[in-house]
């Protein structure tokens, strides 16, 4: 499908939606949401085995228009009111909050087959997996779900900056049972831009101690000078044939919906042993995520320069709103990525009661209005990622 055709498509549908945004909510009001969700789904479902009939480009468009009507105008205000329907004004927070946790575990699932498939590559039940905390909780999340132990080398805070515990690393990898190092290049949610010292050194005793890098490299794209991001295939041949990479366009192009995410590894060996489980499962490709990728790859470089710029914008904007009503709070100033890493150890609350009271205040819109904190960014105690 020319780019042409799949821009057509997705204008479409972004319109549709648009407009049907509006009259949502008093569709809502005025058919039940027992009646609402279940055409939606139906409908949207029905759409889909149409595009599995191979239609001409017109019945897509307008498959795309109707999606979008499917979609938004029946489907997400009628969620809205349902969740909002199930609990008490008191349990409103809670009711969100499981709401969004649990279409994040979806994504999650969905988004992290690739590590899934590299852990079963790899690795046995049993074995142990390496990652560096504060992480993306998801990493566990994935790791525990296969059968395998998370083991643990916690990043140092020193003077507001994260830091790997290289001696630490160091005793972990000597454990046989450990057989791979997940790295978060740049990190996520601390947002540091690992050096080229740091990446060749975490290299260095992984390979002495046969412990397999793998690295994601999903926020490498979203980066503030003066820092650069260091792919870990670019440090040497060397380096590259012993590495696996995992990337994606989804966060800097917003693309997550499409799965457009991929696994690079150069080394043959490494490679077959993971096509071997990649082939046992019979997955197929995201047609339409490979033309979304190939087109942001290929025309939309200046979308990076000015996303980025957009991003700093938001950072400073929340960093000075901090500074200026909450100044006891830290912001841990960011390296990499669109997230805020946020130091709340001031205000002496427990883990729970501070993810609460945000839950709280975000469904009433009395702080942050404009930000999106989810119960499970809770990565260790007293800190939060924003979104």
């Amino acid at each position: 499908m020319p780019n042409t055709q799949f821009s057509l498509m997705i204008a479409a549908f972004a319109l549709t939606q648009f407009i049907a945004y509006l009259p949502g909510g008093w569709i809502t009001d005025l058919i039940p949401v027992k009646y609402l969700i279940p055409v939606s789904l139906i409908s949207t479902g029905l759409c889909g085995f149409w595009i599995a009939t191979h239609p001409p480009f017109t019945s897509m468009l307008i498959i795309q228009a109707v999606q979008g009507i499917t979609i938004t105008l029946l489907f997400w205000d009628a969620m809205i009111k349902g969740t909002r329907m199930i609990g008490t004004a008191e349990e409103q927070g809670r009711m969100f909050g499981l709401l969004e946790g649990g279409r994040g575990l979806f994504a999650a699932i969905i988004s992290f087959a690739a590590s899934w498939m590299i852990l079963n590559a790899y690795t046995r039940p049993g074995d142990k997996i390496l990652i560096q905390p504060p992480v993306y909780n998801t990493f566990s999340v994935v790791i525990q779900g296969a059968g395998r132990f998370v083991e643990n080398n916690n990043l140092i805070l020193k003077d507001g900056h994260y830091e790997i515990d290289f001696e630490d690393l160091e005793r972990k990898t000597s454990d046989p049972k450990v057989r791979i190092l997940l790295v978060c290049n740049p990190a996520n949610p601390v947002g540091r831009v690992w050096t080229r010292e740091e990446l060749t050194k975490m290299y260095e005793i992984c390979e002495k101690n046969h412990t397999l890098i793998v690295s994601n490299e999903i926020h490498g794209d979203i980066v503030y000078a003066p820092h650069k991001h260091i792919p870990y295939f670019s440090l040497s041949d060397e380096v590259a044939d012993h590495v696996v990479v995992m990337d994606s366009p989804s966060k800097i192009f917003n693309l997550a919906c499409f799965y457009p995410a991929y696994v690079v590894i150069k080394n043959k060996a490494l490679r077959d042993q993971y096509n071997a489980v990649y082939d046992n499962y019979h997955f197929d490709y995201n047609y339409i995520g490979i033309e979304a990728l190939i087109a942001a790859y290929d025309k939309c470089e200046y979308y990076v320069d000015q996303q980025n710029e957009y991003f700093l914008k938001n950072i400073n904007l929340v960093k000075n709103f901090i500074a200026e009503n909450m100044p006891e709070v830290k912001v841990i100033e960011p390296e990499a990525s669109y997230l805020l890493w946020i130091d709340f150890r001031a205000w002496n609350m427990t883990p729970f009661e501070l993810v609460n009271l945000f839950t709280e205040a975000i469904f009433m819109r009395i702080i942050l209005p404009e930000a999106v904190l989810r119960s499970s960014a809770l990565h260790c105690d007293f800190l939060l990622r924003m979104y």
